[in-house]
């Protein structure tokens, strides 16, 4: 039977924005490197790209990245109800992306290094993704 997060673990409430990551040639390979399910995401198409309801868990990795120039991007996250995250981005460099759990580098002999990240839900989970350019949603959660 599965454990209810409820009265144990509080929900997030605000999550940091402004985060990004070096992304280039399909984030080099970031599905495989992080486990992650991953969505495309349509320029100028508002995009559900997790939707998950009457289920408690953990999220893990969230992130979007496109090889366009220059792109502006946003990303919203709704937690039981809340909205922890509506961060707008604009990055000016070719290949970068924007992350809102976990972590991603490129360490100088070429490797992606990931971390995960824990942001606990106890009944619901969104996250809609838009951007000026079409991209590349990556996630990963666990139903509690």
């Amino acid at each position: 039977m599965p454990v209810k997060l409820g009265s144990q673990v509080r929900a997030a409430t605000s999550l940091l924005g402004g985060k990004g990551f070096y992304y280039q040639g399909n984030g080099f390979g970031l599905a495989n490197s992080t486990g992650t399910k991953q969505i495309s995401v349509t320029a100028n198409n508002p995009t559900t790209v997790v939707n998950v309801t009457g289920s408690s868990g953990i999220l893990t990795f969230a992130a979007y990245g496109t090889n366009a120039y220059s792109t502006v991007h946003n990303c919203t996250m709704t937690i039981d109800g809340v909205v922890v995250l509506n961060d707008t981005q604009n990055r000016q460099m070719t290949a970068e992306g924007m992350i809102q759990v976990g972590s991603v580098y490129r360490t100088n002999a070429g490797y992606t290094s990931v971390d995960h990240g824990h942001v606990p839900f106890n009944d619901s989970l969104v996250i809609v993704m838009s951007a000026g350019e079409g991209g590349t949603y990556y996630y990963s959660y666990i139903l509690t």
